[in-house]
């Protein structure tokens, strides 16, 4: 819903595996169907979801719990990326 509203001035979405509605994989399935935007994954919980999920050129992940600095860092890293 976020996406839809404000896309255009997005330069990134993060993403969390488990999210109530919708989860991690089918949100960044429905985003590609309309954007190639950088995308970070979080979760505390990856394992079989790993499978499912393009990482690669667009799409990132950080394993929580993680500090602000890895944050930050993962972001610029997916910033870069998108260059």
């Amino acid at each position: 819903e976020r996406f839809a509203e404000q896309g255009p001035t997005l330069d990134l979405v993060i993403l969390d595996m488990l999210m109530p509605r919708m989860g991690g994989a089918e949100t960044l399935a429905a985003l590609r169907k309309t954007s190639d935007i950088p995308v970070l994954i979080s979760s505390g919980y990856w394992g079989a979801e790993a499978g499912e999920l393009p990482l690669g050129s667009s799409v990132f992940f950080i394993a929580k719990p993680y500090r602000s600095r890895d944050l930050i860092l993962a972001v610029r890293d997916a910033a870069l990326a998108d260059e």
